[in-house]
């Protein structure tokens, strides 16, 4: 990793580049209207605007993860679109500003975790916390990548208080 983070010891800034047509934050990079080469263009140039801003960790996501309770129903992205959007905006980061920034995959697939450490991501971000696909996890430790997990209050009972079911719920994550 050409980064290190010292976790406890300051606080990071992360850049988030969008890669779906329906962010919730309206930033999406992926229209009908822009080739492949476009959406390259666009997120590389995003990437290094949020590094010269100050941002020590940029997160790629291709699939939105934006509240269907507040936001409605949205259509999943599958696998292999995930892939084919992630990956190479990934690979191109990390190789131009890899030295800069720590690269994150915002995934909660395992073979898209998998595939995005492959490609050079130093850190997995699953806001399922893991509990879409423990592959996740997996493909972190097995890249030796921090791993984020976000607690996702959707179907949870809180029978114990909310913060030790949550504490409970990502210690059985990892």
């Amino acid at each position: 990793m050409a980064v290190e983070l010292r976790w406890g010891e300051r606080t990071y800034v992360m850049g988030i580049v969008n890669l779906t047509p329906d962010s919730f934050s309206g930033d999406g990079l992926v229209r009908s209207e822009r080739s492949a080469d476009e959406i390259m263009a666009a997120a590389l140039d995003l990437a290094r605007a949020h590094v010269d801003a100050g941002a020590e960790i940029i997160d790629v996501g291709a699939e939105s993860s934006r509240p269907r309770a507040a936001y409605g129903e949205h259509p999943d992205v599958d696998e292999a679109t995930e892939l084919a959007l992630a990956i190479p905006v990934v690979r191109a980061i990390v190789r131009e500003l890899g030295d800069r920034a720590l690269v994150s995959i915002d995934t909660t697939k395992g073979a898209v975790a998998r595939a995005a450490v492959e490609a050079g991501a130093g850190m997995v971000n699953d806001v399922s916390g893991g509990r879409t696909d423990p592959g996740t996890a997996d493909a972190a430790a097995a890249g030796d990548a921090h791993l984020v997990l976000m607690h996702n209050q959707e179907g949870v009972d809180y029978p114990d208080g909310v913060v030790e079911t949550v504490i409970d719920r990502l210690r059985r994550a990892i």
